[in-house]
């Protein structure tokens, strides 16, 4: 396929260094706190809740990894003088990590950007020594600092961003119940916004949901990452509803493919409700579809090493109707260094 026609830049941003360590999470889901007679089960960002003592010294989770799925786990007390200690083991029962200590002294524990091979893998989390208290875990996409959490109606001024509405002859976007709508009205228009805030991510995991409206006859979604200061250089990851999905870099009007457009089966061309995420270190993209790994790219020329995010919604050359996207639930996070494994 062919990419059409670009369409105008919609909004421009400053950017400013990443900032630390963060484990606020809104608590969608919590275990019972005390006596674990079974392994809980973990999913992501769905936080969970416990209590360890001499009673309960420990407690057991489980979780499905997909092929390629890349992982982070947290771990922090809430109440006592708990020192939680974690260990992961593999579908093989193989040990993978331990959890490490994010910064000197802090009663919390975290694997950073972990992944292997397919199927269930268990963590263990008990207390060290005689502590006991009250801890909550955390399984997040990607890497173990969790950014943002955008839910595009809460408007928490820690975990969201800033969206401002666009408004052109070609393309719109707002926030308009508890999404940010994207609407393309021309043919062959590339459009994408970005968050006024001022936020810069180098290595970084991007992940949402997305819905398209209706039965358009062409979508083209994804994400704008590390976009510059005045938002004409960054790298575009974009799946289309042809079933393939591409890495291009744009740089002061000109184009460079990155990954050509590439049929994927991971990719459902028919699914209008698709969770797409995207994790990208140093010069290494890879492309998330429904938790599916889709593929891996790298560019060699490393062209925009940081800069913000951003969404895009684009139609082809010859659409002759609009596309209209709802992006939900976009979650950011990047890496801790401290606690690499």
């Amino acid at each position: 396929m062919t990419f059409g026609p670009r369409g105008r830049l919609v909004l421009l941003v400053s950017l400013c260094a990443i900032w630390g360590f963060v484990v606020i999470a809104p608590a969608h889901v919590e275990a019972t706190s005390g006596n674990q007679t079974a392994p809980g089960q973990l999913f992501p960002m769905q936080p969970m809740t416990g209590t360890l003592d001499a009673s309960v010294p420990e407690m057991t989770y489980v979780f499905e990894v997909e092929p390629g799925y890349i992982f982070s786990l947290v771990a922090w007390t809430r109440f006592g003088d708990l020192a939680p200690e974690m260990t992961l083991t593999g579908p093989a029962g193989q040990p993978v990590a331990t959890g490490v200590p994010p910064e000197p002294g802090l009663n919390s524990r975290v694997i950073d950007a972990m992944t292997g091979v397919d199927g269930t893998y268990t963590l263990t989390i008990e207390r060290s020594g005689n502590t006991a208290g009250e801890f909550r875990l955390l399984l997040l996409p990607g890497y173990s600092v969790l950014d943002k959490w955008d839910d595009f109606q809460s408007f928490d001024q820690t975990l969201s961003l800033n969206w401002e509405p666009m408004l052109d002859i070609d393309s719109i976007a707002d926030v308009s119940n508890g999404a940010l709508n994207m609407q393309v009205m021309a043919t062959g228009t590339f459009s994408y916004i970005l968050p006024s805030d001022n936020v810069s991510w180098s290595d970084v995991y991007v992940e949402a949901e997305i819905q398209i409206e209706g039965s358009p006859s062409y979508a083209q979604y994804g994400f704008i990452l590390r976009a510059n200061a005045t938002g004409d250089a960054f790298y575009a990851l974009m799946f289309s509803s042809d079933g393939d999905w591409t890495l291009m870099h744009y740089n002061m009007g000109l184009w460079t493919s990155i990954q050509d457009w590439t049929v994927s089966p991971a990719i459902d061309p028919t699914d209008t409700t698709p969770h797409i995420g995207v994790f990208a270190q140093g010069n290494t993209f890879r492309a998330y579809f429904n938790g599916q790994l889709v593929g891996e790219v790298h560019d060699p020329a490393f062209s925009s090493p940081a800069g913000t995010i951003g969404l895009l919604a684009c139609t082809s050359n010859s659409q002759a109707d609009s596309l209209v996207l709802n992006y939900d639930n976009l979650v950011i996070t990047s890496p801790n260094t401290a606690t690499a494994n």
